[in-house]
């Protein structure tokens, strides 16, 4: 089976994050026999970094078609809906101009900004598509609007859900990064067939025995005072993210047996040094992912604090906080909000309130026995996230999808 995946965002191998998920996706497919080419943007969405155009071979039927766009640098802006339809317009040229054809197609969503060219190109391979739903636009465009605003933001951006109906509408099969997604996906769509795979961890990098890591001096300098517990918030410094909950929680708990610590970088980072100099949190600066690992084994809460109305149900953090064995504090509702009560990982709150934050915190700091027990359960979890289980499961779906659409060639035929 040849699979082509389209979605412009995303880290290459080599390119020194953890595995973007098409790659996950690619290696699970890839083992089975099956060809994958990623067809992504030359600009690269975190680093905001140029890559060269053409094609790049991972080998094992692997490879990457990198395609002309266009740079921008604010995540919200005219420039990055300008450089998805750049992309497009460069994926229907280079698929127009190709002789082969893949079984399937995986298109990314959101792709509200791009799919009506983007279906071009999908319509030229005359296969079937499963629509990733990776993420919620326009629900995440609702948080950056002013407060005033936001009564009537769906009106405002009724267009957007419209053309979104539309693109799902057109999809042979429906794989997510979380339950709630395919929900929304199969309300617009309530026939068309659903998986879901989780974004996951490499649950083997945490087995490692942390000798054989690298050791960084920002956590080697760090002293844990007997009985202290260390809470750990690591991501975006971004407005998106409950920070300021955080850093007012943090203010609260100085002086202690608690002690929060702060890893990542984004626009917030200034007012989390200004808290680090005054002694509220221990800062950290952006850490690669081996020193992070390290860091997880030294800690005993895990923090996934995000904004009011945050569209996100399942994230990045959350999969390495289970592979680590973290209970986890959140403000998430959707999936992660489900793990944590269910199976009773952690706590929750209310974000933007600090006053809920400090008492979860303070309930899972003064309870050692359900910490440790929580951290079993997590780390139980963690390793049913692990890439080889969940996007074995979406190898499964793309399969079955692929296996459906052939007979049903066959039958109009």
């Amino acid at each position: 089976m040849k699979v082509w995946i389209f979605n412009p965002y995303g880290n290459l191998p080599g390119e020194g994050w953890s595995p973007y998920r098409s790659t996950s996706l690619a290696s699970s497919l890839t083992k089975r026999g099956h060809e994958v080419v990623w067809w992504v943007s030359d600009f690269e969405h975190r680093s905001k970094k140029q890559r060269p155009t053409g094609k790049i071979d991972f080998g094992d039927g692997f490879s990457a078609e990198v395609l002309s766009s266009s740079r921008y640098s604010r995540h919200v802006s005219l420039a990055r809906i300008k450089h998805e339809r750049n992309y497009s317009r460069s994926l229907c040229h280079a698929v127009r101009v190709r002789t082969d054809r893949p079984d399937i197609i995986v298109h990314g969503e959101p792709a509200v900004c791009f799919s009506d060219i983007s279906m071009g190109a999908v319509r030229l391979c005359r296969c079937a598509m499963v629509v990733d739903v990776i993420d919620l636009w326009p629900e995440l465009f609702e948080i950056i609007f002013p407060r005033i605003v936001r009564p009537f933001a769906k009106l405002l951006l009724g267009p957007l859900y419209q053309k979104r109906k539309k693109f799902l509408r057109q999809a042979d099969g429906f794989l997510a990064v979380a339950q709630n997604y395919l929900k929304l996906a199969q309300s617009i769509a309530p026939k068309t067939p659903g998986a879901v795979a989780y974004l996951g961890a490499d649950t083997k990098l945490f087995l490692r025995n942390d000798a054989q890591r690298p050791v960084d001096p920002r956590i080697a300098t760090l002293r844990k005072r007997p009985g202290e517990v260390w809470c750990v918030y690591v991501g975006t410094l971004g407005r998106n993210y409950d920070i300021d909950a955080v850093l007012q929680c943090a203010r609260r708990l100085t002086g202690s047996n608690v002690r929060i610590l702060v890893a990542g970088d984004g626009d917030c980072r200034t007012a989390v040094e200004h808290a680090s100099k005054k002694g509220f949190v221990s800062y950290l600066g952006r850490l690669s992912f081996e020193s992070l690992i390290t860091l997880y084994t030294n800690c005993d809460i895990a923090l996934a604090c995000y904004a009011s109305g945050s569209t996100v149900s399942m994230p990045f953090k959350a999969f390495d906080y289970l592979a680590a064995g973290l209970p986890i504090v959140t403000s998430l509702r959707g999936d992660l909000e489900a793990f944590v009560c269910d199976h009773q990982l952690g706590q929750t709150y209310t974000a933007g309130d600090p006053d809920t934050l400090y008492s979860a915190i303070q309930a899972l700091a003064q309870n050692t026995d359900f910490r440790r027990n929580a951290a079993r359960r997590a780390k139980q979890l963690g390793n049913m996230m692990d890439y080889d289980i969940q996007y074995g499961f979406a190898a499964d779906f793309l399969e079955k999808v692929a296996a459906q659409n052939r007979a049903s060639v066959s039958i109009r035929i």
